[in-house]
């Protein structure tokens, strides 16, 4: 894979861990939202948009970036 692609993987991996957690009180909600701010979770929508335009013609990336956004930690 693209060095920009597997970091895009790792990110999504995790940021679908921080997405499952139950934030059960304030210090776990903060918790969580520092790690989602911290890996850009928010941002990953549009960084995945970019790297598809980017490796359009590569399908077995393409397959790769569209796995990533559904595997948890």
């Amino acid at each position: 894979m693209p060095p920009d692609v597997s970091e895009f993987i790792r990110r999504a991996v995790i940021c679908n861990h921080w997405a499952g957690e139950e934030p059960y009180d304030d210090d776990r909600r903060e918790q969580i939202n520092r790690a989602v701010k911290r890996m850009g979770c928010l941002e990953l929508d549009a960084d995945q948009k970019a790297l598809r335009s980017r490796y359009a013609s590569q399908g077995e990336v393409l397959k790769r970036i569209s796995q990533s956004r559904k595997t948890p930690l």
